[in-house]
């Protein structure tokens, strides 16, 4: 009789084991998830910041442009013309792309390969 008592004591024990570790396993797996999502997030916002970054500089550069006295009227055929080069900042970067007749800046940030875009309408006057 004792035999058998055993055997089942060596069976619960093993239950109690494997639940413990499935649930050890589904909580490293949940963390895993969070920190991965929160990684992401992290990267989503510093890339909007540097793409703010982005027209505030064009910004910059527009009104410096206006304040200087014009040298020549030039026509673009461009679309787009680059308004600010890219610009390593913080880990990532940004560029800006403008097309100056339809008054339109589009920046660009960069961060750990996740992007962001925003795009400004503007008024001379």
């Amino acid at each position: 009789m004792r035999k058998y008592q055993n055997g089942a004591i060596l069976l619960i024990v093993l239950i109690v084991v494997l639940t413990i570790s499935l649930l050890g396993m589904t909580l490293v797996a949940l963390y895993y998830n969070v920190l991965t999502t929160s990684q992401i997030e992290l990267y989503r916002a510093q890339a909007l910041y540097l793409a703010e970054a982005g027209i505030a500089q064009a910004i910059s550069n527009l009104r410096k442009e206006a304040e200087s006295p014009p040298v020549a009227a030039i026509i673009m055929n461009e679309s787009l013309k680059q308004i600010v080069a890219r610009t390593n900042l913080g880990g990532g970067y940004y560029e800006v792309f403008g097309n100056i007749l339809d008054q339109v800046l589009v920046s660009t940030g960069s961060s750990h390969g996740v992007n962001r875009t925003i795009q400004l309408k503007y008024s001379a006057f």
